[in-house]
């Protein structure tokens, strides 16, 4: 399912997989390499649903061309924080907060 997460530079779009069942399940962000969401990610998102996690791959680099996307990350996780890290905080946020809107609709 595609959602969108907010995040200090707009709405990053990401793609939610759910497990079946009832929703006692673990929510887990999946990110993603140098070329964005691709099938090896998708595989792996997949593979943990299956195993009963909420998992949620958002796309870090929504926001430019893929080179400057790239850029910024390495240079984020060089500092330690930055917009890269931003967004990381914002899927696990909104991962965590499905989960809780879950748990107290069950």
């Amino acid at each position: 399912m595609d959602v969108t997460i907010s995040t200090p530079a707009g709405g990053m779009p990401g793609y939610l997989w759910r497990p079946g069942g009832d929703s006692r399940w673990r929510g887990v962000a999946v990110l993603h390499g140098g070329s964005g969401i691709d099938e090896a990610v998708c595989a792996q998102a997949d593979w943990l649903a299956g195993a009963r996690y909420l998992a949620l791959s958002a796309d870090l680099g929504f926001w430019g061309r893929p080179s400057a996307c790239l850029l910024r990350m390495f240079r984020d996780l060089r500092a330690g924080r930055g917009q890269t890290f931003d967004q990381v905080d914002a899927a696990r946020a909104w991962v965590g907060a499905s989960l809780d809107a879950m748990a107290g609709s069950g």
